[in-house]
């Protein structure tokens, strides 16, 4: 029973042997793992949750979270899946898989989305307001700088214009321009001549 708060403790060295042989066990592991239960119940967690997500205003970001999921509640379970039934697996190559190793599957995804969620989440739920906002404002990826230069162009100009507008070389403003009239927005009148079709974006 522990008594008191110690900073060094004495090594167990039972444990530790007890480590070394699982390690040394499961790194000889070789095969195909017969984990198809922890594959269905993974693919049960996702589904339940993206139909969570979807009901909670489709949240599109804990969806995206959600993905990255299932993958560590098979991984990280194997192992200790594999110990669990390790007499078996030694004597047949199978593993009875239960309720207990889909409850460690469940568990390790829970934790794996609580942490996601709390690191990541923000991050994910800012990247697909941003891509709403882009959509709502023509589809494009409409950043202040870019469009102020663009409105700052005349009507008619020439890639000298380009270069003074986006502050740019010669060689970036023809990039510009290439790209301005692949989207629409300018068109082509003459040799070194270009047009704007909208006079403000």
């Amino acid at each position: 029973m522990l008594t008191e708060l110690r900073k060094y403790t004495p090594t167990d060295l039972e444990g530790d042997t007890r480590l070394k042989t699982w390690a040394y066990r499961l790194d000889k592991v070789a095969g195909e793992l017969p984990l198809w239960p922890i594959v269905e119940t993974a693919w049960e967690w996702t589904r339940d949750h993206f139909l969570l997500a979807k009901l909670n205003d489709d949240d599109k970001a804990d969806r995206m979270l959600c993905l990255r999921v299932s993958y560590y509640g098979i991984c990280i379970a194997a192992p200790f899946i594999v110990m669990r039934h390790w007499d078996q697996w030694q004597q047949d190559r199978t593993l009875p898989i239960d309720d207990t190793d889909k409850r460690l599957s469940e568990l390790i995804m829970d934790i794996q989305h609580a942490c996601s969620r709390y690191f990541f989440y923000e991050y994910a739920k800012a990247y697909y307001d941003n891509k709403t906002r882009d959509a709502l404002a023509g589809g494009r990826n409409k950043r202040t700088k870019t469009r102020a230069s663009y409105n700052a162009l005349p009507k008619e100009f020439e890639l000298e214009d380009v270069e003074k507008c986006y502050g740019v070389t010669h060689g970036n403003a023809t990039v510009i321009v290439v790209r301005l009239v692949k989207e629409g927005l300018v068109e082509r009148i003459a040799k070194g001549k270009y047009k704007k079709k909208c006079t403000v974006i």
